[in-house]
């Protein structure tokens, strides 16, 4: 069947590596501030010398950065990144994966989205775009809306934080998060 998987922080690189590993498993695949490059991060020093051992060239066979100059399968990639996110500078490194997919020429649609953070109102405002990403990839004949007017790489913060996840910022139907569900597994 057809399969696409996405994630959030650590879960994104799970979903990338999940991607990149495992060529014509997946129709598409996307994340939300991934840990980009975890072999040039804190967390993933020490999670990669944890389960890994301290030979970091063993380290770049689960770090996305590094997969993507040998990938089989050029699928393209999207990725929300909110620019007032605390771990921004320090562990996610978006620019390292745009640098390699650049000149590997694997697409990436790195969106930076002004004034959100690393919290689930950024997954949640932005959720929608995923799944009409994936549903696209994965030809199940959805139509949805993109819950994001932005169409350049740069877009505007968000307007108000609603009171609850549940906002009509996520409003697929039913039948379209049945249908989505079906082909897309998310890692957190």
């Amino acid at each position: 069947g057809e399969r696409s998987v996405s994630g959030h922080s650590m879960g994104g690189h799970g979903a990338l590596i999940a991607a990149l590993k495992n060529p014509g498993y997946y129709k598409s695949v996307s994340a939300f501030a991934p840990i980009a490059n975890p072999m040039a991060c804190p967390w993933g020093q020490k999670a990669f010398s944890g389960y890994l051992g301290d030979d970091q060239s063993a380290w770049e066979a689960w770090d996305a950065t590094m997969l993507i100059p040998t990938a089989k399968e050029r699928l393209p990639l999207l990725v929300d990144q909110g620019t007032a996110d605390e771990f921004l500078d320090s562990q996610l490194n978006p620019d390292a994966l745009a640098d390699v997919c650049e000149k590997f020429h694997n697409h990436l649609n790195l969106r930076m989205h002004r004034g959100y953070d690393h919290s689930y109102f950024f997954i949640a405002t932005f959720m929608q775009d995923h799944v009409a990403f994936h549903a696209a990839s994965a030809s199940v004949g959805l139509d949805i809306p993109s819950s994001s007017s932005c169409v350049q790489s740069m877009c505007s913060g968000p307007k108000s934080k609603p009171d609850a996840l549940s906002s009509t910022a996520v409003s697929p139907s039913a039948s379209s998060i049945r249908a989505v569900r079906k082909v897309t597994t998310f890692l957190s």
